[in-house]
């Protein structure tokens, strides 16, 4: 296969139709509104209970990061505040489509200098 035939089949993002000269905003909305019709919607469905998994699982990864930290430097934090901070995180990398979930690894702060 080319990418132009993996484009064609849309196993790729098709190339933008403005070019390099169209403002990143609207590239970036023409990759999303082009290769949406062809979401496959009931392997997303399918997907779901995975997912639903995962966000779960993050979100008690986060507590229980940020109870470590807690711990290990003696200071009480409130974690009302944290959780929503980890959170706004979230959203703003979800709305940036980075997907890429913002956590608090505990393993990569202060728990590995003590």
């Amino acid at each position: 296969y080319s990418f132009e035939d993996m484009r064609a089949d849309y196993w790729i993002f098709p190339t933008l139709s403005d070019g390099p000269t169209a403002p990143w905003y609207e590239r970036f909305f023409e990759v999303y509104t082009t290769s949406l019709p062809y979401v496959h919607w009931k392997v997303v469905v399918h997907q779901l209970p995975g997912m639903l998994g995962m966000w779960v699982t993050h979100a008690l990864i986060s507590l229980m990061d940020i109870k470590a930290t807690e711990i290990i430097t003696g200071v009480e934090v409130d974690l009302t505040t944290e959780i929503r901070a980890v959170g706004a995180g979230n959203v703003l990398s979800a709305l940036a489509v980075t997907a890429f979930p913002i956590d608090m690894p505990c393993s990569s702060n202060v728990s590995a200098w003590k």
